[in-house]
C-alpha cells in the first residue's frame, strides 16, 4: 500500500522553522510506503546528482535526476530521505521503470519516517537553489509552476 502525503509545513522536525519564515506550501509531495520499496524511474533518466544531507528534519539521503528529451526543456525530480546504501551512483542512466534506490527505516534514510520527497525541478528552479527547498511562501507561489511543477504526473503505484 502506498499513500501520497502532501507535507503542510505544520509538522515535522522544520516546522517552527518553515512557519516562522512563512514557508507553507509544499513543492512536492511525500510517499510513504513500506520499507525496502524500490522506487523506479519515471522517464529516462540520468543521475545528477546524489548527496546526503545530515541532521534531523534534512533529506538525508537523497538523489536528483535529470530528464532529457529532444525537443522539451530538461527538468529534474527529487528524491529525499533515502538510504545512503542503496543511491545510484552520479552519471548513471536509467531506464524508465528501472529501480534506484529504495525506501529506508529511520536509522538509514536520515531519521524521517519511511517515505520519499518526489519534488520536479525546472533547469531554472535548480538554478535558483530549489533543490533543497521544500516549502514556499504565499509571495513566491506565482512564480512556482516554472520551477517547482507538480509531481503528480510522475508519480504512479
Amino acid at each position: 500500500m502506498v499513500f501520497i502525503h502532501p507535507p503542510t509545513g505544520c509538522c515535522g522536525p522544520k516546522a517552527d522553522c518553515k512557519v516562522s519564515e512563512n514557508r507553507v506550501y509544499p513543492l512536492g509531495l511525500d510517499i510513504i510506503a513500506p520499507c525496502t520499496t524500490a522506487l523506479q524511474a519515471p522517464l529516462a533518466a540520468t543521475v545528477a546528482d546524489i548527496g546526503h544531507e545530515a541532521g534531523k528534519g534534512n533529506y538525508g539521503g537523497h538523489v536528483l535526476i535529470a530528464h532529457a528529451s529532444y525537443g522539451l526543456e530538461t527538468f529534474y525530480s527529487f528524491y529525499g530521505y533515502l538510504p545512503r546504501a542503496d543511491m545510484p551512483a552520479k552519471g548513471c542512466r536509467l531506464e524508465p521503470g528501472e529501480p534506484f534506490a529504495r525506501l529506508g527505516a529511520f536509522h538509514k534514510n536520515g531519521n524521517g519516517f519511511h517515505d520519499t520527497h518526489l519534488q520536479v525541478i525546472t533547469a531554472e528552479g535548480l538554478q535558483r537553489g530549489y533543490q533543497f527547498k521544500g516549502y514556499c511562501t504565499p509571495e513566491g507561489l506565482p512564480e512556482l509552476e516554472g520551477l517547482c511543477p507538480s509531481p503528480l504526473s510522475l508519480f504512479r503505484t
